[in-house]
């Protein structure tokens, strides 16, 4: 494991986020009309052709620089209830980007004095799945990594599905920072012994994944649609819904699809529209921590920012200071 790979970790998922919010709710075919004209020509589209500015990262990587940063506040270790309080002040500020509703309110409920561990909601969208990525930066114990990975869950999303996911980010980023070569079965059976105790659909979940790894990505889409059947709730647009199984498993897919190619799992994660900039979030995390710095397209590293701040370089410099 190199620092290389572990500020590529924070900056691939930034990157993705970046690249997923212009196109967040649209549907598959335009999104994938997106990644044709301007990500898979390493392109930057001008201003004012999206809703919101290109380079903006998201409420995915913010939640997950402050995580780092409440650790590093806190001496290097990782306390709920330390993060909890460093999380409702930020996102209470008003900074946060495109937050969810779930997190959200746990955040008001920590502020007005609701301890940490009684905060969370059981809704299981992706609000926590979405930042695990980074806690693989916090640990080189998997046991201790799946500890912090579901309590960072717990302050914000306390169902078992998004601590699920939660762990299968943060156990599949851990898996890429330490081996150079990634048997994709091997990858998908330890994410689901690591979770079989919290959701016992996971590990049905996690083999049919991967024999859909060698299909089409609208075979895959179709698959989850059906499997997973999910309640109307979830289906308030099309694509990739921000429930916290069908947006890992989506990313899961996306970044196993093409483990050697940066821009080609990202720009699989987007085409499946809906939460683009999630799902492309944790797939760039999980690409980044795997392919180290290099594999990122500096086009895109250069410009991405968290409104005019926390640039590329001031991200990188994070994690050096946290090793």
């Amino acid at each position: 494991m190199t620092l290389n790979n572990r500020q590529a970790l924070l900056l691939g998922k930034a990157v993705g986020d970046a690249l997923g919010a212009v196109v967040e709710t649209a549907k598959p075919e335009d999104a994938a009309a997106y990644v044709k004209g301007y990500l898979r020509p390493l392109a930057c589209p001008k201003d004012g052709v999206f809703t919101r500015p290109f380079g903006q990262y998201t409420d995915d990587t913010q939640m997950a620089r402050e995580l780092i940063l409440s650790v590093a506040e806190n001496g290097g270790t990782f306390d709920p209830k330390y993060t909890a309080k460093h999380w409702a002040a930020f996102i209470t500020s008003g900074r946060l980007t495109g937050g969810g509703r779930t997190t959200e309110d746990a955040a008001k409920s920590l502020q007005n004095g609701t301890p940490w561990d009684k905060a969370g909601n059981p809704r299981p969208s992706n609000g926590s799945a979405m930042r695990a990525a980074v806690t693989a930066l916090l640990s080189t114990k998997q046991d201790e990594l799946k500890h912090i990975a579901t309590l960072q869950s717990q302050i914000t999303h306390t169902a078992p599905e998004a601590i699920a996911a939660s762990v299968m980010m943060a156990l599949g980023a851990w898996q890429c920072l330490h081996h150079k070569k990634l048997d994709k079965t091997h990858f998908l059976e330890a994410l689901a012994t690591a979770t079989a105790d919290i959701t016992p659909q996971s590990t049905e979940q996690l083999e049919r994944l991967d024999g859909l790894i060698r299909q089409s990505p609208s075979t895959v889409m179709e698959s989850l649609y059906y499997t997973l059947d999910l309640a109307p709730e979830w289906r308030k647009y099309p694509g990739i819904s921000v429930h916290a199984t069908e947006a890992t498993l989506w990313a899961l897919y996306a970044f196993l699809k093409y483990p050697d190619d940066y821009m080609a799992a990202v720009s699989t994660a987007i085409s499946g529209g809906g939460d683009t900039d999630t799902t492309a979030a944790m797939a760039g995390a999980l690409s980044g921590a795997y392919l180290g710095l290099d594999a990122i397209p500096s086009i895109y590293t250069d410009i991405i920012h968290d409104n005019g701040d926390w640039q590329a370089d001031k991200l990188a410099q994070l994690v050096a200071d946290l090793s």
